[in-house]
């Protein structure tokens, strides 16, 4: 079974110097399959010459198995074809991507594919690299699994010569416990002291986190005006939706308002904030 979501497409761009206009899209910006292990699945990508220079395009598969900060080598089990092709202005490729598992796969498979172009004339033409990402989860064998390591608050003005702050910040830190990549999101909920809903925040997601990766994640809201005293805040992860296995983490925090509209984090057992000494 396939599925392709389109949501944000990665783009690195290199100018060496804009003598012409470039421009290439193409979508889907992220593939997401669900295979059996020993399967093997194609699909197209759409590539398109938007600019009014005729392209030069290379498409090159590259490993991701470990995100941002492992080594980008060719992979095996992803193949393109066309790998080089030349666009007119406003012209349009179809390119076939085939995918094959192994018997022995397990977890998820993770590749960018990346689409390198340049106007073909002119002596220093601009280069561009947008790449897309592929995520290939193999069936019954993924593991799912995330935990909030770390929940921040702070109050921000809008602009200084606010009295009192009106805007409330929360930064959550998320952790991959699983073998597959997951895009949470979710929402922080404001409950007084009497266990009251107040407010409720939505945490920004987007960001695809891939196996035992930390990566902070916000929540912010302006126009939030709380009276002093004492507060929770219940902290809502959902993640693998895209695999159809959705899933929850959640984390309840405490926190202090003071006259001034200052939020900070306390510990109702102890009744310190994190900047008051043991002791005072």
């Amino acid at each position: 079974m396939k599925r392709i979501l389109p949501i944000f497409l990665l783009a690195l761009s290199f100018l060496m110097a804009p003598v012409v206009q470039a421009s290439v899209s193409v979508g889907p910006s992220r593939v997401v399959l669900k295979m059996n292990a020993g399967e093997k699945e194609s699909g197209f990508y759409t590539v398109q010459n938007k600019g009014d220079a005729k392209l030069k395009v290379n498409v090159e598969p590259v490993d991701w198995a470990y995100g941002v900060e492992g080594e980008r080598e060719p992979i095996d089990w992803l193949s393109v074809d066309p790998k080089e092709f030349v666009l007119k202005p406003g012209e349009e490729k179809k390119v076939r991507y085939r995918v094959k598992t192994n018997k022995s796969d397990t977890g998820e498979k993770r590749t960018q594919v990346f689409f390198v172009s340049q106007p073909l004339g002119g002596e220093s033409p601009l280069v561009s690299r947008l790449g897309t990402i592929v995520y290939v989860a193999i069936e019954g064998t993924e593991i799912l699994e995330a935990s909030i390591v770390g929940v921040k608050v702070d109050s921000l003005s809008s602009v200084p010569e606010v009295d009192k702050p009106d805007k409330l910040r929360f930064d959550v830190s998320i952790l991959n416990l699983g073998n597959c990549h997951i895009v949470p999101e979710g929402r922080v909920v404001i409950k007084n002291d009497a266990g009251r809903s107040v407010d409720q925040i939505k945490i920004t997601g987007g960001w695809g986190l891939l196996p035992q990766e930390t990566h902070g994640y916000q929540a912010l809201k302006a126009g939030i005006y709380l009276k002093p005293g004492d507060y929770t805040a219940d902290v809502l992860i959902f993640y693998g939706g895209d695999l159809n296995k959705r899933r929850k983490a959640e984390k309840t925090v405490h926190f202090r308002v003071n006259e001034a509209g200052e939020a900070a984090l306390y510990d109702p057992e102890t009744e310190l904030t994190p900047e008051s000494p043991a002791g005072s």
